[in-house]
């Protein structure tokens, strides 16, 4: 992999640092290309390939430990929950989520325990990068490094809460909601993903409605959240080179398809025509990825 090689020698000259971060800690590094060109096949092609490699920690983060131990505490009310999807939908107002609310909006860059020299190499690449600070079945604690011209694929959240705090730069963060009303993920009913070429999406896929819920511009130091109901399926654009954190309940679920990640596609036409509280079509497509390869956070 020529970029695990062009790293080879920060990778040698940073090896004692690649540890210090506390043992909550689950150190990996995913990278994620776009191919945006609409008469490939997506199964296959598409926006993301990965590929994982040590990082270079400067040095631990008690903030970021602090919400890996808050949501250890979250997670025990999801779980004695009677109504998982209320809980998470109203989650951000509940008390016990107020320490955790409070501790990602008051995140900064240098929290991330990762030098600037460092987060600037890995944008440089020209390629969107994963870390992942802390991952369970249940809670993902992760930070994104976005090139400027960037894009993640239009995407949704199966029953979940996920807040985003924007430590570097600015994105454009476009989210969708599912026009009906649901009690979990269960009730939607996915046909088999469309795995064609985009130019004949139209003529070959049955859209769905969603509605628009906003499309915003979010700047270092705005936060943004989603829950099961509202904001639910998102894509973002960077506008500058851009570094987000999340803060996930409960993670994907893929290995057993219960919260599996489901990419759509919006026509370009629509997505430019369209304003918050809006009709929209959404077409759900084939992840744009190597099959083989799992979305690492």
């Amino acid at each position: 992999n020529n970029s695990v090689l062009t790293l080879l020698p920060f990778l040698l000259f940073s090896e004692s640092l690649l540890f210090r971060s506390p043992r909550a800690f689950s150190v990996k590094i995913s990278h994620l290309v776009q191919y945006p060109d609409p008469e490939a096949p997506l199964a296959g092609k598409g926006d993301y390939y990965y590929s994982d490699f040590p990082s270079m920690f400067t040095d631990s983060s008690q903030t970021i430990s602090l919400i890996s131990h808050e949501g250890s505490a979250i997670l025990h009310h999801y779980q004695e929950s009677t109504n998982p999807v209320e809980f998470l939908t109203g989650l951000q107002h509940q008390p016990v989520y107020q320490k955790c609310h409070h501790l990602i909006n008051s995140l900064e860059f240098r929290d991330l325990g990762i030098s600037a020299k460092h987060a600037q190499y890995l944008i440089s690449s020209g390629m969107t990068h994963s870390l992942s600070y802390y991952e369970s079945d249940d809670i993902a604690i992760a930070c994104f490094f976005m090139p400027k011209g960037s894009t993640i694929s239009l995407h949704d959240h199966p029953d979940m809460f996920v807040h985003t705090k924007v430590l570097a730069g600015q994105i454009r963060v476009r989210s969708l909601d599912f026009a009906d009303r649901f009690e979990s993920y269960d009730d939607l009913q996915f046909e088999e993903p469309y795995q064609g070429p985009l130019s004949l999406l139209s003529d070959q896929a049955i859209p769905f409605e969603a509605t628009v819920r906003s499309d915003v511009t979010c700047s270092k130091g705005d936060s943004m959240i989603l829950t099961p109901e509202q904001a639910n399926i998102h894509t973002m654009t960077a506008l500058e080179d851009t570094v987000f954190f999340d803060f996930i309940l409960p993670n994907y679920d893929r290995e057993e398809a219960l919260r599996p990640c489901r990419y759509f596609y919006e026509d370009q036409a629509t997505c430019n025509n369209t304003k918050p509280g809006e009709a929209t079509s959404l077409y759900y497509i084939s992840c744009p990825d190597d099959p083989t390869a799992e979305f690492e956070f």
